[in-house]
């Protein structure tokens, strides 16, 4: 799968990559899979063999923060290869919208546990973050600075038997680059390990789970 990934291909074509022979990424890759079905390759449609081993139904529950549900090699936190796999204890999304690959029958409503928060620097924060499935908003859920559970419905109206793209939306941070930038000085005083790009969102629990039918 990754030798057609165009994402894997974009890394691997920059110059200098070390990793070109140790990348070991796993991920489900939803749009190399549907590009192949395009094309005709395998049979019939990609999303329905996943359905036995990574359906929501068929599982009961599925962890999404899972490397191999992220939507977008670029949608992992850090690079996993055969030299080291050491897990992050939360997951932190580094980009305004964090995509997860959900693989659904599509045959009744299911819901998100979630634990997430968001970072703050300069004082609590409380906003919304809106929760989206294929494109179209299902649920909001209010966040704060502190961990926060919540278990939006995802519908089954939004969803489509096979391949589905769960989307948290994210707030954008303040605007506190002093402060971070000041944060990062003294953690790197202490030679303590900094992000140096913004985090929008920190995810400690992602389960999609499937409702009872009664």
């Amino acid at each position: 799968m990754l030798l057609v990934s165009a994402e894997q291909q974009r890394v691997f074509a920059q110059p200098g990559r070390a990793e070109h022979h140790i990348w070991s990424a796993l991920t489900l890759d939803p749009d190399a899979l549907r590009a192949m079905a395009r094309a005709g390759i395998g049979n019939g449609d990609p999303g329905a063999a996943l359905l036995p081993h990574h359906g929501v139904e068929a599982r009961g529950r599925v962890d999404l923060l899972q490397e191999a549900h992220h939507w977008r090699l670029i949608d992992q936190p850090k690079a996993n290869t055969s030299a080291t796999d050491n897990r992050l204890a939360y997951y932190p999304a580094l980009w305004p919208v964090a995509r997860f690959c959900l693989v659904s029958d599509a045959s009744r409503d299911l819901h998100l546990d979630l634990v997430a928060r968001l970072p703050s620097l300069d004082g609590p924060r409380q906003e919304e973050v809106a929760v989206a499935v294929n494109g179209t908003e299902v649920a909001r859920v209010l966040l704060s600075s502190r961990w926060t559970r919540a278990r939006p419905l995802l519908p089954q109206a939004a969803l489509q038997p096979g391949i589905n793209e769960l989307a948290l939306c994210w707030p954008l941070p303040p605007a506190s680059g002093d402060l971070a930038l000041a944060r990062i000085g003294e953690r790197l005083d202490l030679r303590i390990g900094v992000e140096l790009h913004p985090v929008f969102g920190e995810i400690a629990r992602l389960r999609a789970e499937a409702m009872n039918e009664s």
